[in-house]
């Protein structure tokens, strides 16, 4: 990736989060990050028009793994006690309503930046949270949401490189 993790990394100042005491709230968070691992099984259409051979093997992979997320914070929320909700309004548009119309905007908006922010809050939430078992979880999980952003990433800097006029729509 572009950026390494400590670079990525936010100072809480050592705020934790509590699993009783923050119930409410980290259920919140994970009903956000639950409905973009949701809406992250789209790349069923990317993998549908995918450009080469190595990119429909990616996204073949990661329709894996968004499931395995899926999973994941639903069991996170069981744990927690907390159900699965709605998404706030804003998620919902980001990762559902302003669906890229072409790769080179999926690989960059989708996956390098959307997945990348997404990498950040999950950094932040790994490094205050006060539950071993919540932790590894999205300590595993932060190595293929990695992934994701590293293939958006090298994608749009290649497609920038074939196509210098996409430079400007895209960055």
């Amino acid at each position: 990736m572009l950026l390494t993790r400590e670079e990525m990394t936010f100072d809480f100042g050592g705020a934790r989060l509590d699993p009783v005491r923050d119930r409410q709230l980290l259920g919140w968070m994970m009903n956000q990050f639950l409905y973009g691992e949701v809406t992250g099984i789209q790349c069923g259409h990317w993998l549908y028009d995918a450009p080469d051979l190595q990119a429909a093997r990616f996204f073949s992979r990661q329709a894996v793994e968004e499931f395995q997320h899926v999973d994941n914070f639903l069991r996170i929320l069981e744990m927690l006690g907390e159900a699965p909700a709605p998404a706030h309004p804003m998620v919902r548009f980001l990762t559902s309503g302003m669906m890229p119309s072409t790769f080179e905007e999926h690989v960059c908006l989708e996956m390098a930046l959307g997945e990348g922010f997404v990498l950040m809050a999950l950094y932040g939430v790994i490094d205050t949270i006060d539950h071993e078992q919540i932790r590894a979880i999205l300590q595993r999980a932060v190595k293929q949401e990695e992934r994701h952003v590293d293939f958006g990433e090298r994608r749009t800097a290649s497609s920038i490189r074939q196509r210098p006029s996409l430079r400007r729509r895209l960055l």
